[in-house]
């Protein structure tokens, strides 16, 4: 019998523990994990109609976050984005991952909810609105949101691999949403000591992410993960690895929403033509991207508006649950 192979790893020998404690020797693949489909059907893509011809236009990228319901149902589902895209860009209705390829959901800039002069975050409750029968979508639990106290228990910090789902503006997909993954590294972590401006007007602690990005990524999750090898404190501490995965990770570090521009000098070999002369200097994107921390969503989640509809949910299914009782 042949076997076949479905999928190659650099193979290294490492030092190794198990949940025992006993340390070996062992041949341990490692490298960038498998992402799952699942992460695509959480990207959602926002979209504006151009009030004269009517046509939809490419917003940016948001995706879906469920928050806990305090009857211990069903998530409260929201779809999460950036200000800049949802509400003052009017980039409002969103199209999901879809069997069918169904047309848009669509909501003006006042359905989204946000923090006046605070991150640059939008929110909408679309729980009522989504189609199980329809709607190939997954969504984010709040459990795997990057809260302060987990990052510094985990100990995320310089160079912690990342990777964030959004949308290629120049072949976003026909039928369905077809998201493509940028990846990078933590370049600096959120401080107190140096804000990040942003297009609120808002001066907040963000992430600085070194990682390639372009139009339509706004508004993109953004995941930090740890393979069993991709941790190095053991290594420099002269410890062995783990592999009871104590030192793995994939979590959502938090919410894409620009990156800082590059001037350059145009050299006379760059010119193509008159708009361009030698000397110019242009300007373009640069690797270094700002990410909103996770933790920031759920600063919005309580927003007396958001809260007002997981209350009057909650009493629904509250009302549900008891007559199935008396039934």
């Amino acid at each position: 019998m042949e076997w076949q192979i479905l999928r190659r790893f650099p193979i290294g020998r490492f030092l190794c523990k198990n949940p025992r404690g006993l340390e070996q020797w062992r041949w341990v693949p490692y490298g960038m994990p498998w992402l799952s489909q699942i992460f695509e059907q959480a990207v959602i893509y926002l979209y504006g109609r151009n009030v004269k011809t009517g046509e939809w236009g490419l917003g940016g990228t948001g995706f879906l976050f469920g928050y806990p319901s305090d009857m211990k149902g069903p998530n409260h589902i929201y779809a999460v984005t950036n200000w800049h895209v949802a509400v003052s860009g009017s980039f409002s209705s969103i199209r999901l991952c879809s069997r069918s390829g169904r047309d848009f959901i669509e909501l003006e800039p006042h359905d989204w909810i946000y923090l006046s002069r605070q991150d640059d975050l939008a929110l909408v409750d679309i729980t009522d609105l989504l189609d199980p029968d329809r709607d190939d979508v997954t969504v984010l639990d709040a459990h795997m949101a990057v809260d302060q106290e987990y990052a510094d228990q985990a100990k995320i910090g310089f160079g912690d691999d990342v990777f964030m789902l959004g949308m290629f503006a120049n072949s976003p997909g026909d039928q369905r949403n077809a998201p493509v993954a940028r990846f990078g590294n933590i370049a600096r972590l959120p401080s107190d000591d140096a804000l990040i401006a942003q297009e609120t007007g808002a001066e907040t602690p963000c992430y600085l992410i070194d990682m390639r990005s372009r139009t339509g990524f706004s508004g993109s999750p953004v995941f930090v993960y740890r393979t069993v090898t991709s941790d190095l404190r053991p290594l420099t501490d002269g410890g062995p690895i783990s592999i009871s995965g104590e030192n793995t990770m994939l979590n959502l570090l938090g919410v894409h929403c620009g990156q800082y521009p590059e001037r350059f000098e145009a050299k006379r070999t760059e010119a193509t033509g008159d708009p361009i002369s030698e000397g110019d200097h242009l300007q373009g994107p640069s690797a270094m991207n700002v990410v909103i921390p996770a933790w920031r969503i759920f600063d919005v989640l309580d927003h007396p508006d958001l809260k007002a509809i997981r209350m009057e949910r909650d009493a629904r299914r509250a009302k549900g649950l008891k007559r199935g009782h008396q039934n």
